[in-house]
């Protein structure tokens, strides 16, 4: 499994993404592409889901665990997991999340996943650190949606380690960041975003996803 490297640090400030496109011919170069669920393959060329994206998981205790994931290639097509964005993910340093905990990179996903009862949206990030993932999700309606700031937002019922959570993820911006450097931009504004868009997760019941489709195999 091909790790990429990831060099730069947690700029502060706000750089706002644009609208979220979805679909576009082979030879387009237009961003964002964020992709609804989808069983079979594109033949679009540009990276699903490219650029930094804020995610956060809401324990059942109410406290967050948040980070910064940035999709910088397109996945490699496998049998259940299909129109994937690969790249790195990142805890943040602090409950404000002021700077990332540079230590703790590892793989981040967004793809879809091919399941017997349709397509489903997930989102997968590694932690080095445990044999969980840090973060699980599956999106609640298999669509990107778009925020009252204008942000592309995924949401839904997921795990953090191996605690239920309510998880959502906001993008800052659709760039292409060469080696998978993380340049996202974290603001109080887009934390707080981010928190309300997992706080309005409906169902925050346990969801694993099951080995033989955990999307890994999507990593070049």
């Amino acid at each position: 499994m091909k790790q990429m490297l990831v060099a730069g640090a947690l700029i502060l400030g706000l750089v706002a993404c644009g609208g979220n496109k979805v679909g576009g011919g082979g030879g387009s170069t237009t961003y964002p592409y964020n992709p609804d669920a989808s069983a079979t393959e594109s033949t679009d060329t540009r990276t699903p889901y490219r650029g930094d994206w804020v995610w956060t998981a809401k324990l059942p205790d109410g406290s967050y665990t948040s980070g910064v994931l940035v999709i910088s290639e397109r996945g490699q097509s496998a049998a259940a997991a299909k129109n994937g964005g690969a790249g790195q993910n990142a805890p943040c340093a602090d409950a404000g999340c002021t700077s990332i905990n540079v230590n703790a990179f590892d793989f981040g996903l967004i793809y879809s996943q091919v399941a017997s009862s349709g397509p489903q949206l997930v989102a997968l990030l590694g932690d080095p650190a445990s044999e969980a993932n840090r973060v699980e999700m599956i999106d609640t309606d298999g669509k990107v949606s778009t925020n009252a700031q204008g942000r592309a937002v995924l949401s839904g019922a997921g795990k953090a380690g191996t605690q239920a959570a309510r998880v959502a993820f906001v993008q800052i911006n659709s760039d292409a960041n060469v080696g998978g450097r993380i340049d996202a931009v974290v603001t109080p504004e887009l934390l707080a975003e981010v928190k309300a868009a997992a706080d309005a997760v409906a169902a925050q019941s346990l969801q694993a996803l099951p080995s033989s489709l955990d999307g890994k195999s999507m990593l070049k």
